[in-house]
């Protein structure tokens, strides 16, 4: 995944690895015309193990020109959603732009809970 970033001129000096740890992943099963199977493989995935620090190290090589935000990460770990929250306290700190793309999903969580974290 790095170097499919890299080769589309991505940054990706910051990144970090969780080698003993899956990549989450989604797969669609189209079935019929009007319906889809998803499949779901995210826990124990390495964005469930995302943490603060992380964020910290990132951030500390470089300010983004935007931050991206996806409700599905917060909603994969506590850890997960310390390092969305975190990352949001640090563009904020750095007069980055945010985009949130709530993306809700809810296997995840309820429509109550992912609002309630989202909302900052």
């Amino acid at each position: 995944m790095l170097r499919t970033l890299r080769a589309e001129g991505v940054d990706v000096s910051a990144a970090s690895s969780e080698l003993d740890a899956p990549t989450g992943l989604i797969l669609f099963e189209p079935r019929l015309p009007d319906v889809t199977r998803v499949h779901y493989y995210r826990a124990g995935s390495a964005g469930s193990r995302l943490t603060p620090g992380v964020l910290d190290r990132a951030f500390a090589t470089t300010t983004p020109r935007v931050l991206h935000l996806t409700g599905i990460t917060p909603a994969l770990s506590p850890t997960a959603r310390a390092a969305s929250a975190h990352a949001l306290h640090l563009a904020r700190e750095r007069g980055t732009p945010v985009c949130l793309d709530v993306n809700h999903r809810s296997r995840l969580w309820t429509a109550d809970q992912a609002s309630a974290v989202l909302r900052d």
